[in-house]
């Protein structure tokens, strides 16, 4: 469940409508290097603090849009203060730059990420994940734009738990629209990158997870390859259909 700014829909949308709204909406641009001090799993840099504004601001007009019965959609449990809900952790987010790699062998797919405007704040309560805000730059300039995917927290704060940032790891968010995929990729200095997948990745990719419970990391070159098959699948598809 999402809910979205106004100028952005017309009706309340379904996850499987936010995905590509968002991706024509939100333009693709690099953020300046300063910020306000923020807990961010991205090579352990600070939220510029433009970004750290907005989604403060944004944050509680969001949660008020919600009808209290519509609560378990986003996470939020009942009977509680929404004053009491706060953020998280933030991560930049990052997609995959297949045009610069066509015709060349798959590598890393950290050597193919690109960074989008899109920024993810966990939205938690007491230290328990509810839901994602969504900061993004629409109509010339930073603002939120979008609450939801409850499921995404969810995975997200268990990834920490899993590899924690306490134990050397850092974790980058990446989502790839035509594949349908949202993944982490994880590194530790010393370790071959890895990548887990969250759950539209899983069933996209067709990952199965090797611990009931837990995430499995992947091979960083496997994971990329899968995603460029699924990348050229969804092209192909899109041609056969004009």
């Amino acid at each position: 469940m999402h809910r979205v700014l106004m100028s952005l829909k017309m009706a309340r949308p379904s996850v499987s409508h936010i995905l590509p709204v968002l991706a024509t909406v939100l333009l693709l641009v690099l953020l300046p290097g300063t910020g306000m001090t923020a807990q961010n799993p991205d090579a352990d840099k600070p939220v510029p603090e433009n970004i750290l504004r907005v989604a403060h601001s944004g944050l509680m007009p969001f949660l008020r849009t919600i009808p209290p019965e519509d609560f378990a959609q986003y996470g939020i449990p009942d009977g509680i203060n929404l004053e009491d809900i706060s953020l998280g952790t933030a991560h930049r987010v990052y997609t995959v730059d297949f045009a610069s790699s066509a015709g060349s062998p798959v590598g890393k797919l950290s050597s193919m990420l690109e960074p989008t405007s899109m920024w993810f704040f966990q939205a938690t309560h007491e230290g328990e994940p509810c839901c994602i805000l969504t900061v993004g730059y629409l109509n010339g300039e930073y603002r939120a734009v979008a609450i939801g995917s409850a499921g995404i927290a969810k995975e997200l704060h268990q990834l920490e738990q899993e590899y924690p940032g306490e134990a050397g790891y850092s974790k980058v968010f990446v989502r790839v629209f035509r594949a349908t995929s949202d993944l982490v990729l994880v590194t530790r200095e010393g370790e071959n990158e890895k990548v887990a997948g969250l759950l539209s990745a899983r069933v996209s990719l067709k990952l199965e997870e090797q611990v009931s419970g837990a995430h499995t990391l992947w091979d960083s070159d496997a994971i990329a390859a899968k995603l460029m098959t699924a990348v050229e699948t969804d092209a192909e598809q899109q041609e056969g259909t004009r």
